[in-house]
């Protein structure tokens, strides 16, 4: 299949502004995909694969912008760029009877194809820094990936009870809480993080039609930074998001 779609973030006007900011535009996104699911068998054993490739290309892109205004520093949206993120996606899933496995991949890319300087960072000289396409998309994991196994005990046969277990293994590469973020504002890195979680599954017990859930999740009480928010040029404070713990 080939398709293609667009879509918005309307435009509004700034409660606080820097002179000629009073006002931003609709942040507009095409999207161009090209891809194919394929089912197939082989006796008991059955599969669905999907790929795809796509890129989305954004103009006038809102990016929050931090200016002074009368002696204090101010943060408004503005259009201030031009991006495209470009990648595949891959999903894969196999089923033989009592086992079931999924996974998927996903790669993106993102770049800033137009990003003037309007000297709005001051740790970024005009004169050094004349456009700031050099700058990474904020959010943007290169690698994403995934594992979905599942064991249905009750269809191994004979009396077993008809309960399930379950895992879902995430990875998420490094990626950018925020921007600017590269040589003295690289401490906005978010390292990348796997985690896991379990779920056990009891459908219908003793033919009662009451069924039961046990799940963990963050098994392994993985407490690593998994976002965050720089925000240091209006009130100094750098916000960092970590997992939640084990539950």
């Amino acid at each position: 299949y080939a398709t293609t779609r667009s879509g918005y973030n309307p435009g509004g006007r700034n409660s606080r502004f820097a002179p000629g900011f009073e006002f931003y535009a609709p942040e507009t996104v095409t999207d161009y995909e090209i891809g194919t699911k394929i089912g197939w068998n082989s006796g008991d054993l059955r599969g669905l694969v999907s790929f795809d490739i796509f890129r989305d290309n954004y103009n006038n892109a809102q990016r929050s912008v931090t200016q002074p205004v009368n002696g204090t520093p101010t943060v408004f949206l503005a259009n201030v760029a031009k991006a495209r993120i470009q990648g595949f996606d891959f999903d894969a899933n196999v089923n033989y009877g009592w086992f079931n496995l999924g996974a998927f991949v996903t790669l993106s890319d993102g770049k800033y194809r137009e990003y003037p300087y309007g000297g709005n960072f001051p740790q970024y000289p005009v004169a050094t820094f004349p456009d700031l396409t050099f700058f990474n998309l904020a959010g943007i994991s290169k690698w994403v990936w995934g594992i979905r196994p599942t064991i249905n005990f009750g269809k191994m046969g004979g009396d077993i009870p008809d309960i399930s277990l379950s895992g879902n293994i995430y990875h998420r590469g490094t990626f950018y809480s925020s921007e600017p973020n590269t040589d003295i504002a690289a401490q906005r890195t978010i390292p990348a993080n796997t985690q896991l979680d379990l779920r056990l599954d009891w459908r219908n017990i003793a033919d009662t039609n009451f069924s039961a859930a046990f799940a963990v999740t963050n098994v392994t009480n993985f407490n690593g930074k998994v976002g965050g928010n720089e925000l240091r040029a209006t009130n100094g404070i750098n916000i960092d998001v970590y997992a939640p713990p084990r539950q």
